[in-house]
């Protein structure tokens, strides 16, 4: 569990960086559930999404994140 904490604030640091370098752009959006009202959840996008996957998307560990997020 100490890990979890661990590397949730370094995604949080990661995150602010790209936030910053505006890399990324994060937003709190509402998003649809099944099971009732509307969520609000942090949602991040990019311009650039290709040039990011051209740069890192040789990377085992992006290549993994990006399989989960697209089921």
């Amino acid at each position: 569990m100490q890990q979890t904490v661990s590397l949730r604030g370094h995604l949080d640091d990661a995150i602010r960086f790209l936030n910053e370098k505006q890399i990324i752009v994060s937003e709190k959006k509402q998003r649809a559930d099944l099971s009732g009202s509307p969520v609000e959840e942090l949602l991040h996008s990019s311009k650039e999404y290709i040039g990011l996957l051209r740069n890192f998307g040789g990377d085992r560990e992006v290549l993994r994140y990006t399989r989960e997020t697209s089921r």
